[in-house]
């Protein structure tokens, strides 16, 4: 008794990650006059739902309880009340999730056989029909749309992936902390967002082949930041106590003295000079995402790619690349590795609060400098840390969910997460100097060539993602 079984905390998981849609949510007020004090639709439904969800976990209990007295009671005495927990639930979930993005696989459910429903010269709005060019298939079939043959053709699934890519994608507004889409569509919503005019019939062709309606979405507050181990970083005086749940969370990593990894410089004064690749004078340090005055900090890669990303690299730099081996083995914070967190959502999760920070720009420093300082007093002697461009090393979507609940939440994605998250290094002091790290050799770096990937989102005429808040795009490191 007074454990919950796997559907019950599933289900309580669930609802806690939509709390933020009752009608104190910023996001809602104001939405058939809800969150005001007076009788409206909106509110009485979600008061429904509660006294709805709490007389089913008393009936619950009440078995519970008959349960385990049972050899106190009457051997006659009726038998305990029993819930009907399906129904509510369905109810519930529907409810919840009328205002969250829809799986495409299940907007194509039913439609198995793969033929093309629409081409990419069905659009009329260019954007939209490069990224269909990038989904499509090519085939000298008629379209059934547009009759044309030289589109690339759009199965019910395509066509549900380029609405997704297009108008939720497309349309993800970076926070100060975290991110989230300004658009979502699903088959229990009808069209309430106003495009530009070039891209009205578009939109209206893809309403009518996937059945489904694209709205405004009030992000879970989550998304933005609300989480309580991130606030309680962003306050000095509850920071400390953060960030010792940090080094007691966190898994170490050894760095063995058969692994290499990359330190890039522009245009250094003498780039046969080993110390040329330690961390930069005195006069220098305080600019990074770790370093400090007293603590310098020597940033490094596994990735080249990334290491060009990270130093801002122009056609016009004098590049020079080491490559750095540990001439000891050396043990570091793991901070890139994702957390096994049990029984916590979001709201309360130390990954999430760590995920995110590392994605903010400058204005996170103050909060990550503190980190290394606590890691070195406990002789860690660096960190492996979540590169900032680690979204536009892997094409990966910022803070990916279902239904609203961050993936990072299921331990059966956790492998997706390790592998798409490029971590870089950050070792203390001045490991050159000291001997702790050798340079095995230097070489002048090249560009040739750079590729760009991107693909495309509306202009929305109402609720544009200019809203946003301006996230700084400075140095990273």
């Amino acid at each position: 008794m007074g454990i919950l079984d796997q559907p019950a905390r599933a289900f309580l998981q669930f609802i806690s990650s939509h709390a933020d849609v009752s009608p104190l949510s910023y996001y809602r007020i104001g939405e058939g006059d809800m969150g005001r004090g007076e009788e409206n639709d909106g509110d009485v439904i979600y008061t429904a739902t509660a006294v709805d969800l709490a007389c089913d976990f008393i009936l619950r209990a009440d078995t519970d309880m008959r349960t385990l007295f049972r050899e106190a009671l009457d051997a006659s005495a009726q038998k305990p009340q029993t819930a009907a927990p399906n129904e509510r639930f369905e109810r519930a979930l529907d409810f919840a999730l009328q205002w969250e993005g829809t799986h495409i696989e299940e907007v194509a459910a039913g439609d198995d056989s793969g033929a093309p429903l629409l081409c990419s010269e069905c659009f009329h709005d260019d954007g939209l029909r490069l990224n269909s060019m990038q989904l499509g298939q090519r085939d000298m079939s008629k379209c059934p749309n547009c009759g044309s043959q030289s589109g690339m053709k759009l199965s019910k699934l395509c066509v549900a992936a380029l609405a997704q890519q297009f108008f939720v994608w497309g349309t993800i507004q970076r926070r100060k902390y975290g991110a989230s889409p300004a658009v979502q569509f699903n088959k229990r919503q009808t069209t309430s967002i106003s495009v530009a005019p070039w891209l009205e019939p578009d939109l209206r062709l893809i309403e009518r082949t996937l059945q489904v309606g694209f709205f405004q979405y009030g992000p879970r507050l989550w998304m933005v930041g609300e989480v309580d181990p991130l606030k309680a970083l962003q306050k000095t005086n509850s920071r400390a106590e953060v960030i010792s749940r940090i080094l007691k969370e966190y898994p170490g990593r050894i760095l063995n003295t058969d692994e290499c990894f990359y330190r890039l410089r522009k245009a250094p004064t003498n780039p046969i000079d080993f110390g040329e690749y330690d961390p930069p004078p005195r006069e220098k340090l305080g600019e990074g995402r770790f370093d400090t005055a007293k603590l310098p900090i020597l940033y490094g890669s596994q990735d080249i790619e990334v290491c060009l990303h990270e130093c801002r690299v122009t056609a016009d730099d004098e590049l020079y690349i080491a490559t750095l081996t540990p001439s000891r083995t050396l043990r570091l914070l793991n901070l890139a590795e994702p957390l096994g967190e049990e029984h916590v959502t979001e709201f309360e999760s130390l990954d999430m609060a760590l995920h995110m920070l590392f994605l903010a720009g400058r204005h996170s420093y103050e909060i990550s400098r503190e980190i290394p300082t606590a890691a070195y007093k406990c002789r860690f002697y660096g960190l492996v840390y979540p590169s900032y461009f680690t979204l536009l090393r892997t094409g990966a979507t910022p803070l990916e969910t279902t239904y609203g609940i961050s993936l990072r939440m299921f331990p059966e994605s956790r492998e997706h997460t390790r592998k798409n998250t490029i971590s870089n290094l950050a070792l203390f002091s001045r490991p050159v100097a000291e001997g702790s790290v050798s340079v095995q050799c230097i070489n002048r770096v090249m560009l040739n060539k750079v590729d760009y990937k991107v693909h495309f989102g509306p202009l929305l005429v109402h609720g544009s993602t200019s809203d946003a808040p301006e996230c700084d795009s400075g140095p990273n490191h």
